[in-house]
């Protein structure tokens, strides 16, 4: 049995690929949390308001922090792999809400609830009630 050990090229290969993969979920979450009125055009074109751009940026950010860490690089990869299966679903039907039921992904099902619950919580139009006038009703 031949025993193969990678070589110092491919160690490097794979360093810099992941290297650059981090960063660019880095940078991608850091317009998404600093300045999201960049894409406040692209996220309204697929039916996303422009407050929902910190839940993309964190969940960006937690896949880059899960792949970046040695002992969990492999879910992070598998992470990874569904964030941007999950973008690229978004890119190119053009946007979540679909006509057709059948043709929407689970990643947009799972958005817009989570987009419509938190326009849901912020919303200052709903009337505010103690925790007694609960019980009383």
């Amino acid at each position: 049995m031949i025993d193969r050990q990678p070589t110092t090229i491919a160690i490097w290969t794979g360093r810099i690929l992941s290297t650059l993969v981090v960063v660019i979920l880095l940078a991608d979450a850091a317009v998404n949390l600093l300045s999201p009125e960049l894409l406040k055009t692209e996220m309204e074109a697929v039916g996303f308001p422009v407050e929902f751009a910190p839940v993309p940026a964190a969940l960006m950010l937690l896949c880059a922090a899960v792949y970046a860490y040695p002992r969990t690089a492999v879910l992070g990869a598998i992470l990874v792999i569904g964030f941007f299966g999950g973008a690229f679903t978004v890119a190119s039907t053009g946007s979540c809400t679909s006509a057709r039921p059948a043709s929407r992904s689970r990643t947009c099902v799972a958005l817009r609830s989570a987009a419509s619950h938190e326009a849901w919580r912020r919303s200052a139009a709903r009337p505010r009630r103690s925790a007694n006038s609960w019980a009383m009703s």
